[in-house]
């Protein structure tokens, strides 16, 4: 059994806030069933940044994601993810990512979620628009099957088929 910490912003817990507070906690555990879970909308709710991802990387073993304003689905108010989701490439994530949000119309505004991550997953290849060069990611292989960013790693749950939401 693995249990994974959850960081939870200051507005639900007064207690490990961000994605580097739990990793402190998951560090100081030193036990190797004892994990983090990052979610990103609570990170940016904390405002913190994308390199707590990469900072946390071993010690990952789920990701949630939601927007900020509402804790809406992807793509509902356009929030970019990208430099997350860059961060978990470069941190050798391969986890899953789950939408963890307040669903409407789940019918409906599933298969559009879906497609705002797969859209920004597949632009990671593409140059960082904050440097010049390109991306020190270009090059490697993304699987968005059930929305991983990396390859699988030794230990990693499989994740099976990817479900048909075409109807």
């Amino acid at each position: 059994m693995v249990v994974a910490i959850e960081p939870l912003n200051r507005d639900e817990t007064n207690f490990i806030n961000t994605v580097a507070e739990g990793a402190a906690v998951v560090r100081e555990t030193g036990h190797p069933n004892i994990r983090l879970l990052a979610d990103i909308y609570h990170m940016l709710r904390e405002n913190e940044g994308p390199d707590a991802l990469v900072d946390a990387g071993p010690l990952l073993r789920h990701v949630h994601i939601a927007e900020k304003d509402g804790r809406t689905p992807p793509g509902f108010a356009g929030d970019d993810f990208t430099p997350y989701l860059r961060a978990l490439r470069r941190a050798g994530y391969a986890g899953a990512i789950s939408i963890e949000c307040r669903w409407d119309d789940l019918a409906a505004q599933l298969p559009a979620a879906l497609k705002a991550l797969r859209d920004q997953i597949a632009r990671l290849d593409e140059p960082d628009a904050r440097t010049s060069g390109s991306s020190p990611d270009s090059g490697r292989s993304l699987s968005s099957a059930w929305l991983r960013v990396s390859p699988p790693r030794e230990g990693d749950p499989e994740l099976g088929e990817e479900p048909d939401f075409r109807g």
